[in-house]
């Protein structure tokens, strides 16, 4: 079976605790379940690129969802709730391209391994990116209920790898 892809969401959402609202770069268009990043040398969060090695996130909406603030407000800077990378999120192990899916032959071995993290060229979301094994920064705690050994674009739990968190306060 071929799953859907899904962006990445959190597992469990506590209010207050497991997220915080940056205000983010402008000109920033990224879609919800986008992984998030500080941006260099000023106090908001942008998109990150494949494989960031410290990462804030994951947005819970995409920027035009809150793009209405600037608009409304005028000086007031856009801010999206972003879900903090020290929780288990949930999305999907594929490849760059999940258009060409990534087929698990073994569903059971993939629980405890590591992989890199990349958007998807054919959806837009960030999946798990099943042949990248040296750009780590996920780890594998669990698959969903219905997956069967040679699914492709399987539905896993992961949490972001503790060197590659950015936790903000």
């Amino acid at each position: 079976m071929n799953h859907a892809v899904r962006p990445f969401h959190p597992v469990r959402y506590k209010e207050g605790e497991s997220h915080r609202t940056p205000p983010y770069k402008a000109g920033e268009t990224f879609r919800v379940g986008a992984v998030i990043v500080r941006t260099s040398g000023a106090d908001t969060v942008e998109e990150g690129g494949s494989d960031p090695a410290s990462i804030v996130g994951v947005a819970l909406a995409g920027a035009a969802d809150y793009a209405w603030m600037q608009d409304t407000f005028g000086s007031v800077v856009p801010s999206v709730p972003i879900a903090l990378s020290d929780q288990e999120f949930r999305g999907t192990l594929g490849n760059s391209n999940t258009a060409t899916p990534q087929v698990t032959a073994d569903v059971s071995a993939i629980i405890g391994s590591q992989f890199g993290i990349v958007k998807d060229a054919a959806t837009g979301y960030w999946v798990i990116d099943a042949t990248d094994t040296t750009n780590k920064r996920v780890q594998i705690t669990g698959v969903d209920d219905g997956v069967a050994d040679g699914d492709s674009n399987i539905p896993v739990r992961f949490v972001f790898l503790p060197a590659n968190r950015d936790v903000i306060a």
